[in-house]
């Protein structure tokens, strides 16, 4: 069986022939030669992720890592940003909320983040609980949150705080035990949240609750940004995001 650089190889060699016929006879359809406007990700000159304009953040494109030869290293998965309105989302997940307060937001109400190559040595180092803060200490209520808080939220999850007051907490996927050795942290945390109040002009009085979530999938990282209030549906998130990873793939094969 031909090896997968050789498939795809032969198959841009058929549509740069289709194009030519097509710029000779002066009648051509885009589409069915698979010139979708893809940008391309991978590397040592293979696209493994072939990305349209839709799926992109237009807010963070100059940023993007755009490249068949991209080398991550220890500490830096390079890639891109993604953006995926409620509407889009809402397809696949039909509970997903939205916040009326937000609408004006580039992303608030949105589901944003970044997919990234990772380096074989960041791949049992990374996880859900990258972006958490003392879970030990909050694990063992000991040191600064030796007056920890849990306080259940939907979907059998809890948001576990050192302090009642703080502005920051982690969603947790259990209740911990003092009295039981802690788990790996990626088995029980699920994500890090941040807590705004802002009042703006544009946003006066406004809640802001943001969550971040990551996971590792097929060789890549899924950093993503969402509201509070839709971390109970991260199961279903997480599949979606691997969805789109999935079509990425299989648009490079076009």
């Amino acid at each position: 069986m031909p090896s997968a650089r050789l498939r795809i190889d032969r198959h841009r060699k058929h549509r740069r022939a289709l194009l030519a016929f097509c710029i000779a006879v002066g009648v051509c359809n885009w589409a069915p030669l698979g010139f979708a406007q893809w940008h391309e990700f991978g590397e040592n000159g293979l696209a493994q992720l072939c990305v349209p304009d839709s799926d992109l953040n237009p807010y963070t494109a100059a940023f993007n890592n755009e490249s068949r030869n991209l080398r991550p290293q220890s500490g830096w998965a390079p890639g891109f940003g993604f953006l995926f309105d409620e509407a889009r989302v809402r397809r696949s997940i039909p509970e997903f909320r939205s916040s009326p307060a937000l609408d004006k937001h580039i992303f608030w109400n949105k589901l944003v983040g970044s997919i990234g190559l990772v380096h074989i040595s960041d791949w049992t180092r990374w996880g859900p609980a990258m972006r958490a803060r003392s879970v030990e200490d909050l694990w063992t209520a000991s040191g600064p949150c030796s007056a920890r808080t849990f306080e259940q939220l939907e979907g059998g999850l809890y948001r576990a705080k050192c302090s009642a007051k703080d502005d920051w907490a982690s969603i947790w996927s259990r209740i911990s035990n003092a009295s039981e050795p802690m788990p790996p942290e990626n088995d029980f945390v699920v994500a890090a949240c941040n807590y705004r109040w802002i009042n703006t002009k544009a946003f006066p009085g406004t809640d802001v609750r943001e969550c971040s979530r990551v996971i590792l999938h097929d060789g890549l990282i899924i950093d993503y940004h969402l509201q509070e209030t839709n971390i109970m549906f991260f199961d279903r998130i997480d599949e979606f995001l691997k969805s789109k990873v999935r079509q990425w793939r299989q648009n490079c094969l076009l």
